[in-house]
C-alpha cells in the first residue's frame, strides 16, 4: 500500500511539474564551466599558482599550456595553425556576442591576445 501511494505521488508530480528537471537556466553553462575549471586545477595540482588563480576566475596569463586556455576558457570556435620556420604558431578564436577574442601560442604556450569589438 505505502508503495502505491508512493507511486502515486511520483506520477502526480512528473505531470504537475513536466520539463522542470531538464529545463536549462542561466547558470547551466556557467555552472559547467565552473565544473571543468576547478576539475582541471584538481588533475594538476602542480600549476603554478598564478595559473591557477587565472583558470578559477576564466581569464588566461601569459605563458599559458592550451590546455590551461582550453579549461579557463573552453575550446575555441576557430583554430588556425600558421607554422613556418621551425615555429609552432597557433590562433584560437573565440566569438562573444560583441567581442571576437584572439589569442597566439608559440610553441605550444599562450605569447598573446587581443581583442576587437563591434
Amino acid at each position: 500500500m505505502k508503495n502505491t501511494k508512493k507511486l502515486t505521488l511520483l506520477l502526480i508530480f512528473i505531470f504537475l511539474f513536466p520539463g522542470c528537471a531538464t529545463t536549462k537556466t542561466v547558470c547551466d553553462t556557467e555552472c559547467e564551466a565552473q565544473d571543468r575549471r576547478h576539475t582541471y586545477i584538481l588533475a594538476n595540482p602542480e600549476l603554478h599558482a598564478k595559473y591557477k588563480k587565472s583558470i578559477l576566475l576564466g581569464r588566461v596569463s601569459l605563458g599559458m599550456s592550451k590546455e590551461d586556455v582550453i579549461a579557463a576558457l573552453g575550446h575555441p570556435k576557430t583554430r588556425v595553425d600558421t607554422n613556418a620556420f621551425w615555429v609552432e604558431r597557433e590562433q584560437w578564436v573565440y566569438e562573444l556576442p560583441h567581442t571576437t577574442d584572439f589569442y597566439y601560442f608559440k610553441f605550444g604556450q599562450l605569447n598573446r591576445w587581443s581583442t576587437l569589438s563591434d
